[in-house]
């Protein structure tokens, strides 16, 4: 199998991590966080509610996809690429949660992307 197939699952894998989290965390009630027993009962219930616990198992099996990556890949080629999670999260995380940005922000995305295609035509020549 392409190691860039595996790179390809460990980005889709944390950034629907990623998004199911924010979802599981957002369904959660609010629970005051006055105390560590706050804290306690908030990560019992966080950690037992689906969205949160389907989010974890995506990062797990994204963790377990890198693994393979790495081992065909050099990683000052293949980590790059996890810079697509920060845009596709940004991306989704305005269209699915609302969440505000501004154009300085997109810009800066921009950049990223940038980057991602100078370091990947630069691995490419060597």
């Amino acid at each position: 199998m392409s190691p860039f197939l595996f790179i390809f699952a460990t980005i889709i894998g944390t950034v629907l991590g990623q998004l199911l989290i924010k979802a599981g965390v957002l369904s959660l009630s609010r629970i005051p966080e006055i105390s560590q027993a706050g804290h306690v009962v908030f990560l019992l219930r966080s950690l037992t509610n689906p969205l949160i616990a389907g989010g974890l198992l995506l990062a797990f099996g994204a963790a377990v996809s890198w693994i393979f990556a790495m081992r065909a890949l050099p990683l000052n080629f293949a980590y790059p690429f996890t810079a697509l999670t920060i845009v596709l999260v940004i991306f989704l995380s305005t269209k699915i949660f609302n969440e505000i940005t501004s154009p300085l922000y997109w810009i800066a995305v921009l950049f990223i992307i940038l980057g991602l295609i100078l370091l990947t035509f630069s691995g490419l020549r060597q």
